[in-house]
This record gives structure tokens, C-alpha cells and sequence, in this order.
């Protein structure tokens, strides 16, 4: 999945925020509002009004003044996105993209936001190995701190060179977030070399946007299951089974045996 991004800071686009900023990644031009433009800005807004949990805490009317739009048109983009939409490609929530934070009495939360935050905090490591490789392949050539990473790497020169082209190759999708979130992972930890090349064997068989993702999803997040792979790696191995063990899952009849 396409996660190149651009930066809109807060600090000069005071109007909508103040002291912070938003990713807006550019798959949102490839979602299923893209052909909205009107739809589309209007999320690009409500995103730039939210606190770091992707909670819009504001009232219908403080959204009209703080993006400067008329009140009708705030109704019906909040409307447009807390309806299900099931041409969406991240099939979370029916395709919602937001809703009404009822215990509060007022304020939107936009769904999935912690995820595309996990993108985010990738993206940051990325770029700090980025770095760490360029001094690394720096001091190699001047022939300093070499023979320090190979100590604290605990490897050879060539198996120095291929973890540091892992880390700087790194670039998750948003599902590989979230199998991370079923095992207790930080979205910012790289998976082993062999677990990346097992994905790539998934993903080119595997709809996401299917019933079977979905099943999966619930099965490692909500069912409890007692059966489930202890390891991102072992789910990977055993993906398949796994997919089809979660689409037949009976709770009730799980908790009988108990």
C-alpha cells in the first residue's frame, strides 16, 4: 500500500489547528472518496481538527467556524462520513470513516486514525535508519566504527549490510499494523526478513477486502479464542489454516468445552 505523505504544519495553518500537525497520506487520492472533491476536503479538514487520538472534540457549529464552511455543509459531510460505504478499502466499520462520540455529548472520532498514526511512527523509523545506514556505510569507508557495529550487532560485515537494508526497506502496510496490534507489537518494530518474504507469498493470493480478512481480523482481536498462534511468525506460516479456522469459529460452542 502507497504510504507517501505530505506535512501540513499547524503553525501556519492556524485556522484549523493550533500547535500540531497532521500525515495526510496520499492514498486518501486513491480511497473511495477520492472522486469526491468536496467529500475529500472535508475530511482533509475534519483530520487537521483532531487531537493526537483522532478525537474532533468540537461541536457541529465550532467545526463550521474553525474550517469556515456553512453549517449545512458540515451536516451533510459528517453524515456522508459516518455512513457506511462499502466500496471502501479498508472495510473496518461497514467503510465508516467517522462517529459521534456519544458518551461526551458532543465531538467526532475518526476511525482507524491510531492506525494511520502506526503508519506515521513507521515512516519516522524508517527515516532514522535511513540515516543510520548512510553513517554506517560512512564510517566503513573511512574505516571507523566498523568493527563497533559488528560488536554490538553481534554479526559479520555482509550480515551487518543485509539488516541494515532491512530496517531501510522497511515499509509496512496498514495490515501488517494491525497483525502487529494482535500480538501486542509496536507498529515501529521491524519483522524478520523472513517473515516480510512469507507477507509478500500472502498478499499476492490474499483479498484484503474480503470476508476472510474480516473473520481473521475479529478472530485474533476480539474472539478470545484460547487456540490462537502465539507469534506473528507461526500465524504466517500457518496463514491459510488459520483463515479458515477463524471463518469457522464458534464461540459458543468453544466456551462448551471449557
Amino acid at each position: 500500500m502507497e504510504q507517501s505523505s505530505f506535512v501540513l504544519d499547524c503553525n501556519v495553518t492556524s485556522r484549523y489547528c493550533s500547535g500540531m500537525f497532521v500525515k495526510l497520506f496520499a492514498q486518501i487520492l486513491d480511497s473511495s472518496i477520492a472522486d469526491n472533491r468536496k467529500l475529500r476536503h472535508f475530511f482533509t479538514d475534519l483530520l487537521l481538527c483532531a487531537d493526537a487520538s483522532g478525537n474532533v472534540m468540537m461541536t457541529d457549529s465550532a467545526i463550521s467556524r474553525r474550517i469556515g464552511a456553512a453549517m449545512d455543509e458540515v451536516e451533510w459531510g459528517l453524515k456522508e462520513l459516518s455512513s457506511p460505504d462499502p466500496r471502501s478499502k479498508t472495510p473496518d466499520h461497514e467503510g465508516r470513516r467517522i462517529e459521534r462520540i456519544e458518551d461526551h455529548g458532543y465531538g467526532w472520532k475518526i476511525l482507524n486514525y491510531e492506525l494511520y498514526r502506526s503508519l506515521r511512527d513507521a515512516e519516522q523509523l524508517r527515516e532514522t535508519t535511513r540515516i543510520r545506514v548512510q553513517r554506517f556505510r560512512e564510517k566503513k569507508k573511512i574505516g571507523n566504527g566498523c568493527n563497533a557495529m559488528q560488536k554490538a550487532e553481534g554479526d559479520g560485515e555482509e550480515e551487518v549490510e543485509e539488516n541494515m537494508k532491512v530496517l531501510s526497506d522497511w515499509n509496512p502496510s496498514i495490515y501488517m499494523l494491525e497483525v502487529n496490534s494482535w500480538f501486542g507489537v509496536k507498529p515501529t518494530t521491524v519483522w524478520d526478513i523472513r517473515w516480510q518474504r512469507k507477507w509478500k507469498e500472502i498478499v499476492r493470493d490474499f483479498n484484503f477486502n474480503g470476508t476472510e480478512w474480516t473473520a481473521l481480523k475479529w478472530y485474533y482481536s476480539e474472539s478470545k479464542c484460547k487456540y490462537l498462534r502465539k507469534d506473528i511468525g507461526t500465524l504466517l506460516n500457518n496463514w491459510q489454516g488459520e483463515v479458515t479456522r477463524a471463518d469457522n469459529y464458534d464461540p459458543e460452542a468453544d466456551a462448551k468445552k471449557k
